[in-house]
C-alpha cells in the first residue's frame, strides 16, 4: 500500500525556502548516513533485533524519499523563484515596458480622478502602441 503524497505548498517568502531547504538538506543526509550504519542500536546501546532494524530501515527510507522529494520541490521553486526576479528587473530597464508602465500610471491616475470615458484617447493609443510593440517584440 501505497501513502498519500500530501501536497507541497510553496513558501511564503525565498529566504524561508532556502532555510528550509538547507535544513531539509541536512536531514536528508544524516538519514542517508544512519542507513549505512548496519548496526543499529536502542537508546541503552544495544543492537536492535532484525525485526525492529527492519522497520526502522524502511521507515527511514520513507522518510529519506519524502524529505528529498520536499527538497527537490523547494529547489525548484527557488530557481523558478529567482528566474522571476531576474526577468522583472529586466524588464523594467526595457524602454517598452517603461512606456507601458507609465501609460498605466496615467490611465489609473486619471481613473481615480474622472470617468473611465473622460481618458483621453491618445492615453489608450499610446499603451496600445506600447503593447503591441512588445508583442511583436516577442513573436
Amino acid at each position: 500500500m501505497t501513502r498519500p503524497r500530501l501536497p507541497l505548498t510553496p513558501p511564503k517568502t525565498l529566504e524561508e525556502a532556502e532555510s528550509e531547504a538547507e535544513i531539509l538538506l541536512a536531514d536528508t543526509q544524516k538519514i542517508q548516513l544512519d542507513l549505512k550504519t548496519p548496526n543499529k542500536t536502542d537508546k541503552l546501546g544495544a543492537r536492535l533485533p532484525y525485526k525492529d532494524y527492519a522497520d526502522w530501515r524502511q521507515s527511514a527510507k520513507a522518510a529519506l524519499i519524502a524529505k528529498t522529494n520536499h527538497y527537490r520541490f523547494l529547489k525548484r521553486w527557488i530557481k523558478e523563484q529567482r528566474k522571476l526576479m531576474v526577468t522583472t528587473v529586466s524588464q523594467r530597464r526595457d524602454p517598452k515596458i517603461q512606456e507601458v508602465l507609465e501609460v498605466a500610471r496615467v490611465i489609473v491616475k486619471v481613473g481615480t480622478e474622472k470617468a473611465w470615458d473622460e481618458i483621453p484617447t491618445s492615453v489608450f493609443l499610446r499603451l496600445r502602441k506600447a503593447v503591441l510593440a512588445i508583442d511583436n517584440e516577442n513573436s
